[in-house]
């Protein structure tokens, strides 16, 4: 009996572990700083924003300009944006219900997908625009974590976003206001992570743009690690923040604002950059802001108020009244809700 029970619990011992290990070589194991995926955020954000200007030129430039300047964004070098000519950009351009569309009608290349824009909705040959003064608007409604497949794959982030564009085509249909996504794969050059466009296409809301199995690591802070004191306490966009019990100081890198300790026995960075703003301190607290929202850190660079809310906020007397998704409420110092 005892050893029919030992053997049934290495058995399961065993079981447990091929379980797990299973478990864990599906899992994504890849780890980056919080200061890389705001980067990373940042940049694919600009980078989505930045379409309404692509758009645009290909609806009002001649063929000639429009293939040079096609060559210089899906060409390695400052200009370029797309991965490469063979990105997929869902059409926007079918009469027909999409379901009844074969794939080739359906999925373009990156090229033919802005030679039809312009072919359908751009300046005529003889520099007639149909449209002109109208312009394409872009509004980005989410970005999704980092995430890869597997340790062995390119990391990527997705982006949701509308384009909107009041101009109609030569066949008098109006442009879709269909909600995309954006596939973007990330490329590491130097100390920072460029993201290219792998593909677009159209938003499923069913699916969103996140998956949580694929997310990568995120290290909350990594101490003193990234960015080195001699890196930038000679920086121009330095400033004071606090001045007891130790000397305090904000530093941007990249558009992100870190924190640092500059006194004569202790110099080091305590926080990397990580926000996109670093206020003064006041009793022992500085508004701080992470992904377009707000919350508070204290002298040692430990964050006391998660960055959730919607508008910037200040103490009195212990509270502080503050905007989460629209409605009002008040918190205290530690950012508990009170009545």
């Amino acid at each position: 009996m005892f050893a029919s029970s030992r053997i049934f619990g290495s058995v399961f011992s065993i079981f447990l572990l091929l379980t797990t290990a299973s478990h864990l070589l599906g899992q994504t194991s890849r780890t980056i700083t919080k200061a890389d995926e705001n980067k990373i955020k940042q940049e694919a954000r600009k980078l989505i924003g930045n379409l309404e200007f692509e758009y645009d030129f290909f609806l009002t430039e001649t063929a000639l300009q429009r293939r040079s300047r096609l060559a210089a964004l899906i060409t390695p070098g400052a200009g370029r944006i797309f991965f490469n000519d063979k990105v997929i950009v869902e059409n926007d351009f079918y009469d027909a219900d999409i379901k009844d569309l074969e794939k080739s009608a359906r999925d373009k290349p990156v090229e033919d997908y802005f030679n039809e824009l312009s072919d359908k909705f751009g300046a005529h040959d003889n520099g007639d625009d149909p449209n002109q003064g109208k312009q394409v608007k872009i509004n980005l409604t989410k970005v999704s974590r980092v995430q890869a497949v597997s340790d062995a794959d390119s990391m990527y982030i997705k982006v949701a976003f509308e384009v909107t564009y009041d101009g109609k085509a030569r066949n008098g249909y109006a442009f879709k206001p269909v909600d995309r996504v954006a596939e973007l794969r990330l490329e590491r050059e130097g100390r920072n992570w460029r993201p290219y466009i792998s593909s677009i296409r159209f938003l499923d809301s069913a699916t969103g743009i996140e998956n949580r199995t694929r997310n990568v690591g995120i290290v909350e802070q990594i101490l003193g690690v990234d960015i080195k004191f001699a890196d930038v306490i000679n920086t121009p966009d330095i400033k004071n923040v606090s001045r007891s019990p130790v000397l305090l100081k904000a530093f941007n890198d990249n558009d992100l604002w870190g924190l640092l300790i500059d006194e004569d026995n202790d110099k080091r960075v305590l926080v990397q950059p990580i926000f996109c703003e670093i206020n003064e301190f006041i009793d022992n607290r500085s508004l701080v802001c992470q992904d377009g929202k707000w919350g508070c850190i204290d002298k040692s660079g430990r964050i006391v108020i998660d960055c959730i809310y919607d508008l910037p906020f200040s103490f009195v007397k212990g509270k502080a009244q503050v905007q989460l998704g629209g409605r009002a409420m008040t918190i205290d110092t530690n950012g508990k809700v009170s009545k």
